[in-house]
Formats: C-alpha cells, structure tokens, sequence
C-alpha cells in the first residue's frame, strides 16, 4: 500500500463498482420478478415487462463488460505487486526474527504495529527510484540495516550477536540457502 498506493485505490474503486454493478443486478432482477408475479393476462403484450427486460439486458452487458475489464486491471495490479513480493519477504522475514528475539528475554518484545510502522517509515525515507527492479533492489539492505539498527537499539550488547545471526538465518532460509530440514 505505501509504494503505489494508486494502484491500490483502483483496487479499491474496482470492489466498490463491482458491487454496485451487483447491486444493480439485483434490483432489475427484484423488478422482473414483481412484474412477473403482476403479470395477468399475455406476458409478451406488457410494454412495462418488455422495457424492463430490453433494460436489463443492457445493463448485464454492459456491466459484463465492466467486469471483463475489472478482471483485465485487477491482473495487472497482481502483477504490479507481484514486483514488490521480495521487499514483503524480506519484511516477514524480519518480523519473524524479531519475534524469535522475545525467546532470549521477555524485555524484547516488539509489536507488529512497531515493525510496521518502522518498515513503512524505512520505504518512505529510501530514495525514490523509478525503475521497480532497481527501487526493490535499494529497499532490501535498507529495510533490513533500519530494522537491525533500530532493535539492536533496546538490545543488551551481549544479544546483539544473537539477533543478527537470527537476522541472517531468516534471510537464506528465505532465499533457499538453508533448507527447511537444517534449520
């Protein structure tokens, strides 16, 4: 949500037309089966059914088509994210080590609000770069050296060590360096 908080607000608006077209949906759909259920006599001679139905059958296309294009730009914000998947890694990779520090002492206990807040802050302060390759590639040592530099803060010198071998035991098991079975 914080490097291209635009694609996420098309998100966003593609959820709300999406129910709204659905919304819609249900209501032509509501009316026909009133008029239906009004209906006395020959059906095909009801110019208010009629309508309805030639209606009907222009908004479900036209909101198929809306949908059809919703799809079509939903797979490219997938996609667009899918760039920034080794930044979100790397976070949850950090997180989980900084986690795994409150088993040395109940003092370093860090919230997810905490890490957070400390990632966001690290992806706003990191020079903006416009190429997604060369701007992933600058956040990875920068969201890993801010988040070492602020914990290592609140941590005795002695466990120091500790977190940063836990640090880097996250970051290979990640990168398959260390398999599953020799952790």
């Amino acid at each position: 949500r914080c490097e291209r908080a635009d694609l996420e607000q098309q998100q966003d608006k593609m959820v709300v037309e999406i129910a709204e077209a659905k919304d819609q949906l249900d209501s032509i759909e509501s009316n026909i089966l009133r008029l239906l259920a009004a209906a006395s006599g020959n059906i095909l001679e009801d110019e208010v059914l009629i309508n309805t139905l030639s209606e009907s059958k222009t908004t479900s296309t036209s909101i198929a088509l809306n949908l059809t294009e919703v799809q079509e730009t939903s797979a490219k914000i997938s996609a667009a994210r899918e760039e920034y998947r080794p930044v979100a890694s790397r976070g949850s990779m950090l997180y989980t080590s900084i986690s795994s520090v409150a088993g040395m002492s109940h003092m370093y206990q860090h919230s997810l609000d905490f890490f957070k807040q400390l990632f966001n802050r690290t992806l706003l302060r990191s020079p903006k770069i416009d190429c997604v390759k060369e701007r992933v590639a600058s956040l990875l040592p920068a969201v890993t050296r801010d988040t070492y530099r602020v914990v290592c803060r609140g941590l005795f010198a002695a466990d120091k060590p500790m977190f940063a071998f836990l640090v880097a035991t996250e970051i290979h098991k990640g990168d398959g360096m260390i398999k599953p079975e020799e952790s």
